[in-house]
């Protein structure tokens, strides 16, 4: 049985085959390999200060299976624990699993609407209404999208690995797309002119995450421009029809 979890767009979930399904999410952040934060309370304040453990010499990309696991955030323990928990169940209860880390999917049918919108949603909506585009820091943040047809096709391949060994997969395409130039290609998808509006850089925000799918043995077919026109044409009808219902009310 295949579940969800609580994710953007689908990024994560865990296939179950038995004997009890369960869900678990889990999605190739690079903030599961970059470092760690410990909170302690400061003196003379009830006040939590974090303090962060630097693991830059561990760094590598693309990032693969064996990169070390150190969350920076309560979501990316849970993340990493749902793996673990995934062993203890292979291992105590014989339930067969695998994992899979998912690298930004994207596709058509997004929910423009999703508080976990990604940011080719977030872009491509306001090229489609004639925005600007935000974009923090310089741009070069990398990213690997993947696209939704190809992590389908990961998927049916990754059943086949379902073990007592919990094994994990990452499921990307191996290739880093910046954040400018993501933009600039949906601009070009779009045909119409980018025009970005910068703003500071997030402290928090991950600079690298490029996923490494040799483990599988996958490879994606689709290519960035011609997801992204997929994308773009399912969101156009998409807002179409929801200024026809605001219409009809």
């Amino acid at each position: 049985m295949l579940s969800l979890g609580r994710n953007r767009f689908c990024d994560a979930f865990t296939l179950r085959v038995a004997p009890h399904p369960s869900s678990q999410s889990h999605r190739g952040d690079q903030r599961f390999r970059s470092g760690a934060a410990v909170a302690s309370p400061s003196r003379g304040s009830r006040r939590l200060r974090l303090v962060r453990r630097d693991l830059r010499e561990l760094r590598y990309f693309p990032v693969d299976e064996e990169s070390p696991v150190a969350p920076l955030s309560a979501y990316g323990a849970d993340k990493h624990a749902c793996e673990l928990h995934a062993r203890v169940a292979g291992a105590i209860h014989g339930v067969l699993t695998v994992g899979l880390r998912f690298f930004n999917l994207y596709g058509p049918r997004q929910d423009p609407s999703s508080p976990y919108l990604g940011v080719i949603s977030i872009f491509a909506d306001r090229l489609l209404r004639g925005e600007p585009v935000e974009i923090f820091g310089d741009g070069e943040q990398a990213r690997d999208f993947t696209f939704i047809n190809d992590a389908v096709c990961a998927l049916r391949r990754a059943m086949r690995a379902a073990s007592t060994s919990a094994f994990v997969f990452n499921v990307c395409t191996g290739k880093a797309t910046s954040v400018r130039s993501l933009a600039q290609t949906l601009a070009e998808v779009c045909g119409t002119e980018l025009v970005v509006h910068r703003r500071p850089a997030r402290c928090s925000q991950v600079r690298i995450s490029i996923g490494d799918p040799e483990r599988l043995g996958f490879t994606a077919r689709t290519t960035l421009s011609e997801g992204l026109a997929i994308t773009l044409n399912c969101l156009k009808r998409m807002v179409g029809s929801a200024r026809v219902s605001q219409l009809e009310a």
